[in-house]
């Protein structure tokens, strides 16, 4: 099975810490289960109360405020769903993984779950995949392109609600199944 994940949090990585406490909370979980042939299979959308500050540009760019998520369950309530949902899965899939990795290590730090999470065995960046097949340039190099970039050079249109965590998953999904149809998802 493969597991397209993607979250919303309340800001960036903070580079200067290694304290759960001082990294971003997750606001907002989209995991979407396809099998090898990239079928969907399940999906997990959620709203998180993420017992954290929220930065405004985050809220900004996500549309989701404090209010919107006060009265949501925390990561540690929606922790035991979503590890189950992981159980079984091979393929994690998403856009800037790391990014997302991390932000699920410290949230699970944050609790004492760390080492009882079913990691995938294998992670896919398609980020990483498709900066030089996409070949953009950039002021010194072939550069990384977003998510709505990747989806619009792969098929030509945009795609909805872009910076919605399921939503995001889900044009994540579409482009690593045309990836895999190009031959460039390897290891699947």
């Amino acid at each position: 099975m493969i597991i397209v994940l993607d979250f919303e949090t309340t800001g960036l990585l903070n580079p200067d810490s290694v304290d759960p406490n001082m990294q971003p909370g997750i606001v907002q979980i989209g995991a979407v289960k396809y099998d090898l042939a990239w079928n969907e299979i399940g999906f997990i959308d959620q709203l998180i109360n993420p017992e954290a500050f929220f930065q405004e540009k985050a809220q900004e760019i996500t549309g989701i405020k404090p209010s919107d998520v006060k009265d949501k369950p925390t990561f540690r309530e929606a922790l035991p769903e979503f590890a189950e949902f992981f159980v079984g899965c091979r393929h994690l899939v998403g856009f800037n993984t790391n990014y997302d990795i991390m932000v699920l290590w410290y949230n699970l730090l944050r609790y004492g779950f760390e080492t009882r999470f079913p990691w995938p065995w294998k992670h896919h960046d398609l980020m990483k995949i498709t900066k030089d097949y996409v070949n953009e340039k950039g002021k010194r190099d072939t550069k990384y392109i977003g998510l709505a970039a990747l989806h619009n050079y792969l098929f030509d249109k945009g795609f909805d609600k872009a910076h919605n965590a399921v939503h995001d998953a889900r044009a994540t999904g579409r482009c690593a199944a045309e990836l895999a149809k190009r031959g460039l998802m390897f290891g699947m």
